[in-house]
């Protein structure tokens, strides 16, 4: 995952995102969408899901 993308999906820290991206080398996961994205007792929340 490239930085300009990682700063459209509003990630500050690319590393668990990178992981998430390589977790299945034999598919090309490129589809993503946010399904949630909340601040809750000022800890950063993120639902998404990832298909090929």
């Amino acid at each position: 995952m490239d930085a300009a993308l990682a700063r459209e999906l509003g990630v500050s820290g690319r590393s668990p995102w990178q992981l998430l991206d390589g977790a299945d080398a034999d598919e090309d996961l490129t589809t993503h969408r946010l399904l949630c994205a909340e601040i809750i007792d000022g800890v950063s929340c993120f639902v998404a899901t990832w298909s090929p």
